[in-house]
């Protein structure tokens, strides 16, 4: 199924998401291929990250053939540092990087790909935010033809 091929290959250019590689974090190392909500308790390794099941819409048919627009959630939860922020702007700056060129990045998958604004967000425990990590959640969104 090519939304599964889809996916892959989008998990495939996160993981390269590395200080190692370029980038500014090491985002990439947290990927996951399988979505568990215990993956953002407290006691996870950082940063962590992972899809979650996607939703389709079918935009047309001519034929066999349908053209299909997906979105992929992704989330993600980084560790906070004293400058969240700066540390905010690192992890979409290296989103950005990555989905530069939509079309690029999955080549010939996919008629186009969009990201979502990226928008970190804190929890509150007892009335006090807790600072030591951000959560977020990207929509990816690809159209394909299928079929």
């Amino acid at each position: 199924m090519k939304a599964l091929e889809i996916r892959d290959a989008l998990a495939e250019k996160l993981k390269s998401i590395q200080v190692a590689n370029g980038y500014n974090t090491d985002l990439g190392l947290g990927y996951s291929a399988s979505w568990s909500a215990g993956m953002f308790d407290d006691g996870a390794v950082l940063p962590v990250m992972a899809f979650r099941p996607s939703n389709s819409e079918v935009l047309g048919r001519s034929g066999v053939r349908r053209r299909v627009r997906r979105v992929y959630p992704l989330f993600l939860v980084v560790k906070g540092t004293e400058d969240v922020e700066r540390e905010a702007l690192k992890v979409e700056n290296d989103l950005r990087q990555l989905f530069a060129d939509g079309r690029q990045a999955l080549g010939d998958l996919a008629l186009g790909l969009s990201v979502s604004r990226f928008e970190p967000e804190f929890q509150e425990h007892n009335g006090a935010i807790i600072t030591d990590r951000f959560y977020a959640v990207l929509k990816i969104t690809v159209e394909y033809v299928e079929g």
